[in-house]
């Protein structure tokens, strides 16, 4: 199986079977979790593990939280599977709903975690969100900057956190986090936050950078 870059709304890559049976589903296992994806229809990257434990590791007991881009519920169950939390799984891709539906259940956190099909932003709109979350997931660096209001909206007050996902181009590696601070600096100077942490995820092409930063925002 040959693939390339992720494009399109689903984020799916473009696959060529090169030999071998042509099956694009499997299962994957991560830190003791069991997940069912299919390559072909819905977004999975393996090379997210070591970032989805380490978010883990920063979540406190009954927090709520918003998973904005899940997939196929990959960050939510690793989150929900360390500690008793409640997990909005939000994905406008009907197939990774599914599947995030079926590794829920397989996992045995189908009372964590709550898995809605839509669009992130109509979804976050609703009643039901505002100012009841601790924390919101962004892992889509192309755009989550085009979330960031309706996610501060769900923050409970006086505050929450979000995990801000970026794709930064930078001279060089030792800059991208400062280059991606700067990044954020500049999106959110209109709100009352606190940088906690910033780091590189991976590289994705020459001279970019995916980063993620945590944030503290002050709500309401």
């Amino acid at each position: 199986m040959q693939n390339t870059s992720v494009d399109g709304e689903y984020r799916l890559r473009g696959l060529e079977l090169i030999s071998g049976e042509n099956k694009f589903a499997t299962v994957y296992r991560e830190y003791g979790c069991k997940f069912f994806v299919n390559v072909a229809s819905s977004y999975f990257s393996p090379r997210l593990s070591t970032e989805r434990l380490r978010i883990s590791n920063l979540v406190s007991e009954n927090e709520t939280i918003v998973n904005m881009f899940a997939g196929v519920g990959t960050f939510s169950i690793i989150i929900a599977k360390k500690t008793p939390v409640l997990v909005y799984n939000i994905d406008s891709n009907v197939d990774a709903y599914i599947l995030s539906k079926i590794n829920s259940k397989i996992n045995k956190l189908q009372d964590r975690i709550i898995s809605i099909h839509g669009d992130a932003k109509n979804v976050l709109s609703s009643l039901l969100f505002e100012n009841r979350v601790d924390r919101v997931i962004m892992p889509l660096p192309e755009k989550a900057f085009e979330f960031i209001d309706v996610s501060v909206k769900c923050l409970k007050s006086p505050g929450g956190y979000l995990h801000f996902f970026s794709h930064i181009k930078s001279d060089t590696k030792s800059k991208a986090v400062g280059d991606s601070e700067n990044h954020v600096h500049s999106l959110f100077s209109n709100y009352d936050y606190q940088i906690k942490h910033t780091q590189i995820v991976r590289a994705v092409g020459p001279r970019i950078y995916q980063t993620v930063t945590d944030i503290f925002l002050k709500s309401g």
